[in-house]
């Protein structure tokens, strides 16, 4: 996870906290969740607020 920028890492290391979600589910739900189109991950952002 070292080759990531600080904000992916951030990104992945939250992620990784939720039950069941492991360092590389979280790096690829991360990975998935920025390349995805922003409106995309901004409802998923509002939905989780």
């Amino acid at each position: 996870m070292n080759y990531y920028p600080a904000s992916i890492q951030n990104v992945i290391k939250n992620i990784s906290r939720l039950p069941g979600i492991g360092e590389k589910t979280a790096e690829r739900l991360a990975m998935h969740i920025l390349k995805a189109p922003r409106i995309e991950a901004e409802h998923l952002a509002r939905s989780i607020v």
